[in-house]
């Protein structure tokens, strides 16, 4: 027998070879994140089947909708079948499929399709309520005086390919309870009256009484019984279920002349005073061609975007919680009828935030506050209002007509609030009233007065706390001047320029209302072309000191005889701290001259001190 040999050379080879593969780890494909989304339909309602196709599923996963899971009844790797579950939110949402590699989404719209048909045919689908309706292309109009919807989200596909109209002189019921997030999007809504509001009314209901704080629990109510319910009662809000109304990318047109506009408010309810709406309301880029808008609500009131302009009016008002306006442009002329013929009045019982804004308003009033009152109770909160352009003008040089109004009014109350950085034209005057802490007025610019009015205010009036106005240029028109009053408190006014009308008018006029405590610092400020300096007045007969320092101002204008320096009235020595030293009296005065042009009525004389001078 032949034997045969094997190299022992190649023996080590092979074998090293044999145990390099056995030592070597299997290399595993690495996974990958689901892709290629395809779902077996856009439009699906809450309990209906949908098939989502794709590749890389892998072997498991999650399936989500707006971030609710689904109940899955399949999956594979390039397949999943699902039911939409009744808790899904409604509307247009994201249908994600999440593996241990990544996730990947794909629209998907919860709620029904309606192409075509009337508002009428709508409401007879008797849909359950909080369903999301997809609108098609088109008119989808009402020939009823009036129609209700119930508690529906209507989405059209855009502003004018879409539109719901509801006709002149008819009305449009969107119904809008306790617990359902409501939206209407992307549509014309052409009408004369628009209401949104709850089908019944719900009373609040106090959950926790200590002392004279109630909480209150947020609900849809009648303003009457609320007030009633509330009696001298302070609020505090209590969380409940989510509700909110919601209209974005809207385009809001009158059917007719004679219009109420778009109503958070259900006026149509039987007894003396309408249902509000219960929850929060939020408008976000709707443009209004001479529709008022009035959002009144028991929850939080937020505007962004808003464009109005024509005839119409702007209310915005929370009797329970903040108001936000930001980014929003509103001319709102005289001449329409309706809720609201004109102007703009923003209201939040928790404060107000109001910034980069524009509001133009003819024979209407600006109101914006940071507090309501119940029961004769103010409530309010922290305010802002920064960055904004405030126009309020008379139309028609008529002051004896009753619609001419040309001022601007800011009521603040809570711990603190600001106006800072605003730019304010006032035919009239402006009005600053503050409840709260501490109140700042800074870097703004006024110009008050016009032809139609015989003066020009600037009044700041303060029942308690701080008030700061530093760095603003006010410039009269008219006759007026700064104006200061207040119950109690102090001011701190500093670094201002006041410019006068033609050599009239006081330029700084303070007034200790009731006798109590008043304290004022006024410095580095320049006054000019006013006739008058100043002007310090009790009259109340004083209980607490009156203190006023006006030190380093300037007073360019002439002061040339009593009383142009100052008026000191009802004010006794014992009772006050007052004094002006080492401001600049018009020009070559000493301090004797300037002390002859003082004018006391009643009181004492000499009370306010005016030596040394620049």
């Amino acid at each position: 027998m032949q034997r045969r040999f094997i190299p022992l050379l190649a023996i080590v080879v092979v074998a090293s070879l044999l145990l390099a593969a056995c030592s070597s780890p299997t290399t595993k494909p690495e996974p990958k994140p689901p892709s290629g989304l395809a779902v077996s339909t856009e439009v699906a309602a809450w309990g209906d089947s949908v098939v989502l196709t794709g590749a890389n599923f892998a072997s498991e996963g999650m399936v989500d909708i707006g971030g609710v899971a689904v109940s899955i009844s399949g999956w594979s790797g390039d397949r999943v079948t699902f039911t939409v579950p009744a808790g899904a939110p409604a509307g247009p949402q994201s249908l994600t499929l999440t593996n241990a590699a990544g996730a990947s989404s794909i629209d998907l719209f919860v709620g029904v399709d309606f192409a075509a048909g009337s508002l009428e045919d709508l409401a007879a689908l008797a849909l359950p309520k909080g369903t999301a309706v997809r609108l098609g292309a088109g008119i989808f109009a009402s020939s009823s005086s009036g129609l209700e919807l119930d508690n529906l989200s209507l989405y059209g596909r855009g502003e004018g390919v879409t539109t719901v109209a509801s006709g002149a002189g008819s009305y449009l019921l969107l119904l809008a309870d306790l617990g359902f997030e409501l939206t209407m999007a992307d549509l014309t809504l052409e009408s004369d009256a628009t209401f949104i509001a709850p089908s019944e009314l719900l009373l609040p209901a106090v959950v926790d009484t200590v002392g004279v704080n109630a909480v209150y629990q947020l609900s849809a109510t009648r303003g009457g019984d609320l007030l009633s319910s509330l009696g001298s009662s302070f609020l505090a809000p209590q969380a409940v279920a989510a509700t909110s109304f919601t209209v974005r990318d809207v385009s809001l047109e009158r059917a007719s002349s004679s219009v109420l506009g778009l109503v958070t408010v259900n006026i149509l309810s039987s007894g003396p005073i309408p249902i509000v709406y219960g929850g929060d309301v939020r408008v976000e880029n709707v443009t209004s061609h001479g529709t008022p808008v009035a959002l009144m609500a028991v929850g939080a009131v937020d505007i962004t975007g808003l464009t109005m302009s024509g005839q119409g009016a702007l209310a915005a008002a929370s009797i329970m919680a903040d108001v936000v306006v930001t980014d929003s442009e509103v001319t709102s002329e005289s001449g329409a009828a309706g809720l609201l013929a004109s102007g703009v009045q923003i209201m939040g019982a928790r404060g107000v935030t109001v910034t980069d804004s524009t509001f133009d308003v003819h024979d209407g009033v600006v109101l914006v506050q940071g507090t309501v009152s119940f029961g004769g109770v103010p409530i309010g909160g922290p305010s802002s209002v920064t960055g904004n352009s405030f126009k309020d003008f008379e139309q028609d040089a008529d002051i004896l007509d009753g619609d001419d109004v040309g001022d601007v009014y800011i009521a603040f109350l809570g711990d603190s609030a600001a106006f800072s950085g605003n730019t304010v034209i006032a035919e009239h005057g402006f009005w600053l009233e503050s409840t709260a802490a501490a109140s700042a007025l800074r870097d703004n610019t006024f110009t008050l007065g016009s032809a139609g009015f015989p003066d020009a205010l600037f009044d700041v009036s303060m029942v308690d706390g701080v008030v700061a106005l530093s760095r603003n240029n006010v410039t009269f028109l008219k006759t007026g001047g700064l104006a200061l009053y207040a119950e109690r408190g102090r001011f701190v006014v500093d670094d201002n320029a006041f410019n006068g009308h033609a050599g009239s008018g006081t330029a700084m006029r303070i007034v200790q209302q009731y006798g109590e405590a008043l304290d004022v610092e006024a410095s580095g400020n320049a006054f000019t072309g006013f006739g008058q300096a100043l002007y310090l007045g009790s009259p109340s007969s004083p209980s607490d000191l009156f203190t006023a320092h006006i030190n380093g101002n300037v007073f360019d204008f002439i002061i040339d005889a009593a009383p142009k320096a100052a008026t000191v009235d009802g004010i006794a020595a014992s009772e006050a701290d007052l004094d002006a030293t080492d401001n600049v009296w018009s020009t070559n005065m000493v301090a004797a001259t300037v002390a002859s042009y003082v004018t006391y009525i009643g009181g004492d004389l000499g009370t306010l001190q005016v030596d040394p001078i620049r």
